[in-house]
């Protein structure tokens, strides 16, 4: 009788099966440490974010804020939250001071109204130049939602805070900057719109080349000419001319009020030469001369005074002064 070649030794069979087994339970073990894994690493995610996940059953429970913080994904994270949240912190911290100290600036302004407008001027420039700090706490910010941290206990600010803060300081130092030009305007009497006020403070501040807050007779005629006015810069010209009728103290410049003065004048259509000369004549009874009797029945003593300080006398008459050289330097003719 043939032994058939399918007949397997019982003890060799019984020896496969324990390997078999064997290897059976490993590969459980090993699939059973990957579920746990994948388990603790799930449960790190959700509460990362708030949520906690019970291993034991499938229930979502919201945690604490302190709660989500003390527990990272790793400690690298970690570090990068501490790092990201203490960058912002710092940045802001330091702009919203800065806003702070620049909002008590403008509002402590005080003085003449022509050092309150260069310092708010000063003041303004640097404002816009801190747009760059508001930037650096906006890439910090950002830094900080790579990161994945939504609280930060370092400080009580927030880019939409901060935006907030950038927008008010700007309203403020324009406001007072327009509060201030309108006292200005008040203040000087001239019958200019805050616009022209403006446009004349600029060109005027343009060309006070050594910021003095005065323009010597080069920078006037600069100016003046940068406005359309005809002009040379001869000796004895129209330049010289308009220099003498403004220049109410003769020191040989012209403060801006002065200035503003002559072009109210130069921009009115009814202030014309021969308006004004006429005004004169019949003020005088139609006489080529006025008295300063005459001038103090209509005019203020500042403006009698201003007057006879720069009306030549008229030649021949006692007391008299003559009015139409005086309007034809006073329009530069």
């Amino acid at each position: 009788m043939k032994t058939s070649t399918n007949s397997k030794n019982p003890s060799t069979t019984s020896t496969q099966k324990k390997q078999t087994k064997k290897q059976n339970i490993i590969h459980w073990e090993i699939w059973q440490q990957t579920v746990k894994n994948w388990e603790l690493q799930k449960t790190h995610i959700l509460k990362f974010h708030g949520l906690h996940y019970n291993l034991d059953g499938p229930t979502l429970t919201l945690l604490s804020t302190n709660e989500k913080l003390i527990c990272p994904l790793n400690s690298n994270d970690n570090n990068t939250m501490k790092v990201s949240e203490k960058t912002f912190a710092g940045k802001a911290n330091d702009f919203a001071n800065w806003v702070k100290t620049k909002s008590a600036q403008i509002e402590s302004l005080s003085g003449d109204l022509e050092s309150q407008i260069n310092t708010l001027t000063g003041i303004v420039q640097e404002i816009n130049a801190g747009q760059a700090n508001f930037h650096q706490c906006v890439a910090a910010q950002q830094a900080l939602e790579d990161a994945r941290v939504s609280d930060n206990p370092h400080t009580e600010h927030s880019v939409e805070g901060l935006k907030g803060q950038w927008d008010s300081i700007n309203v403020l130092s324009q406001k007072k900057k327009q509060v201030l030009e309108k006292e200005l305007l008040a203040q000087s009497g001239t019958g200019l719109s805050a616009d022209q006020l403006n446009e004349f403070k600029e060109c005027f501040k343009h060309f006070d080349k050594d910021g003095d807050s005065l323009l010597d007779r080069l920078e006037l005629g600069a100016c003046l000419k940068s406005l359309g006015e005809d002009l040379n810069f001869d000796a004895g010209g129209k330049l010289d001319q308009i220099l003498t009728a403004i220049d109410s103290d003769s020191d040989g410049k012209v403060t801006f009020e002065e200035f503003a003065g002559y072009m109210e004048r130069v921009s009115s259509g009814s202030d014309t030469p021969d308006s004004i000369k006429q005004a004169f004549k019949t003020l005088a009874g139609d006489k080529d001369f006025v008295t300063e009797a005459d001038l103090r029945s209509v005019l203020p003593a500042d403006k009698v005074d201003y007057c006879l300080a720069h009306m030549q006398k008229y030649p021949g008459v006692d007391n008299a002064y003559d009015y139409n050289t005086f309007t034809e330097k006073l329009y530069g003719k």
